[in-house]
């Protein structure tokens, strides 16, 4: 949960460019992967698609193997089970829940370790809302949440964000 602290940046250096021979020959870091081979700690992801293809069911899927240290379209397998918060800011209760139990009938999804999967839906908010995730105060907001998470688990938890374009302003 480290923050880029702009003010202090040196922004009057040009960025470190090596010539492409030099940039092969740099020491190589091990990759820690959440989901092999895709998903690496610290990354950042995204994905979309026209309205009603499944991106809901997509990213429930991709929460569930991370969870409980599964596979996913017996191809992408989760190194390890893993925390993931998972943000729900348009879907009426009842199709979130139903969905979820879909998953849960799957044997490899029903012993998810505790803490590991947790549902922030916009239904159980005092405001019946989830909004201002880009503003200052709302992103400490989330940032708190995923910390007691974080101290819950003993690890950073992934961030899965559904939707978007429902969240902010």
């Amino acid at each position: 949960f480290e923050a880029i602290d702009l003010q202090t940046e040196e922004v009057n250096r040009a960025y470190t460019c090596p010539d492409i021979s030099e940039f092969l020959d740099i020491e190589e870091e091990e990759v820690d992967y959440i989901l092999d081979p895709i998903f690496f700690k610290g990354g950042l992801y995204k994905f979309f698609a026209k309205r009603g293809v499944g991106k809901t069911y997509f990213g429930l899927g991709l929460a569930f193997t991370i969870a409980t240290g599964g596979k996913i379209f017996d191809r992408w397998k989760a190194t390890e089970p893993y925390p993931v918060l998972y943000v729900d800011a348009e879907m009426p209760l009842k199709l979130t829940k139903k969905r979820i139990r879909d998953y849960r009938r799957n044997p490899d999804y029903a012993n998810i370790p505790k803490g590991h999967f947790q549902m922030l839906h916009f239904s159980q908010q005092t405001n019946k809302m989830i909004k201002g995730i880009e503003t200052p105060n709302g992103q400490k907001r989330m940032l708190k949440t995923l910390e007691i998470m974080k101290n819950e688990t003993g690890k950073k938890p992934l961030l899965i964000l559904d939707n978007l374009r429902s969240l902010s302003d």
